[in-house]
């Protein structure tokens, strides 16, 4: 009973609205706005700029890594031939076809 409280919800939106990327938003002595990537790019407390378009906070990216890149890496970085050390610094099993890449959300 006490397990199923731990469910995850699905939270209610009523009273909530889509927001579009850089609209401001006011709370108090506090405004802020996120761009397109889901960065801070505006927040301003109390009168102070803390983030602008040239300088945003916190942008969400993900780095995924190809058979190449971790191929790589063991070459340039594991330095003994112990058979541990590809599964501990390898990615054994990863599929040949998973892209590198740095990934950014969009808005």
């Amino acid at each position: 009973e006490r397990i199923a409280e731990l469910d995850a919800k699905i939270p209610a939106t009523a009273g909530f609205r889509a927001a579009n990327a850089g609209e401001q938003f006011q709370c108090g002595a506090t405004s802020i706005a996120f761009d397109g990537h889901g960065a801070i790019s505006h927040l301003v407390y109390d009168g102070f700029d803390w983030a602008n378009g040239a300088h945003s906070l916190m942008q969400l990216k993900y780095r995924s890594y190809s058979a190449n890149d971790v191929a790589s890496f063991v070459k340039k970085y594991v330095k003994t031939n112990g058979s541990w050390a590809a599964k501990d610094y390898g990615k054994p099993g990863l599929p040949e076809d998973v892209e590198g890449r740095l990934w950014q959300p969009a808005l």
